[in-house]
């Protein structure tokens, strides 16, 4: 399948907003959190959908709207999802600048996207959960690789070092601000943050494939990949020469 067909997926996928029937009290619920969507106050949403019980339906609305919350729309979806070559560094692009508060908005989209793929297991919806689950895993790798302009670590164990250098600091990720740099003294992009993309990107390309969707752009990692290992393949991979 092309990347037409992932980008239209997940379109579906993040759209599907009443694939459950609602039980008693939930409707009201629901549509105040359609409501506060509306306005584009995502906070107020997010505060609406945990009033729903504990289940599917809530685990699919909250991994949907901090999505959303974190920068995922409909356009970036279409933009870069659609892309043959370098899709998650072109997402990285459209993600920057980074901050903390969308890494942590992303970081609960994977938790709940998780926890709807584990509900869905065996029903019809199961390629719904791997594809919201492979779409929060891809934007927290990249949304990592975006941090790269921002930080980077002299020592490669920590994230605290503002980046310098003629790549860094300028709003758009280069293969600089992922790569060591010339002289070889700095890793680039964190080992942490290359760490967590190794454990997102690990199931994705077989989530991918299960549901029928193209994965020719997706690296393939293992968990016994170091970081430098990980820093190169995105750079082969994903990051435009």
């Amino acid at each position: 399948m092309k990347k037409i067909t992932l980008c239209t997926l997940l379109l579906l996928a993040t759209s599907s907003c009443n694939i459950w029937e609602p039980f008693d009290g939930e409707p009201d619920i629901l549509e105040a959190a359609f409501q506060c969507l509306h306005a584009q106050n995502y906070a107020c949403a997010i505060e609406k959908y945990n009033l729903l019980p504990d289940g599917t339906l809530k685990s699919q609305k909250l991994c949907t709207t901090y999505l959303t919350k974190a920068g995922i729309s409909t356009s970036i979806l279409i933009n870069t999802m659609q892309e043959s070559t370098f899709m998650m560094g072109k997402l990285a692009n459209q993600l920057v600048p980074w901050s903390s508060t969308k890494q942590a908005d992303i970081g609960q989209a994977v938790t709940h996207c998780t926890a709807y793929r584990t509900a869905v297991v065996g029903t019809t919806y199961e390629d719904n959960g791997k594809l919201l689950t492979s779409l929060a895993a891809i934007t927290d790798c990249s949304l990592r690789m975006a941090k790269s302009d921002l930080f980077q670590s002299t020592t490669g164990a920590d994230c605290d070092t503002a980046a310098a250098g003629a790549t860094s600091n300028n709003g758009v990720i280069e293969r600089g601000d992922i790569s060591e740099t010339s002289d070889g003294n700095l890793p680039g992009m964190c080992d942490a943050d290359a760490d967590a993309c190794r454990d997102n990107l690990q199931n994705v390309a077989l989530d991918l494939n299960d549901a029928e969707a193209d994965i020719s752009d997706i690296p393939v990692l293992g968990a016994a990949d170091v970081a430098v290992v990980v820093r190169n393949q995105l750079l082969t991979d994903q990051v435009e020469p």
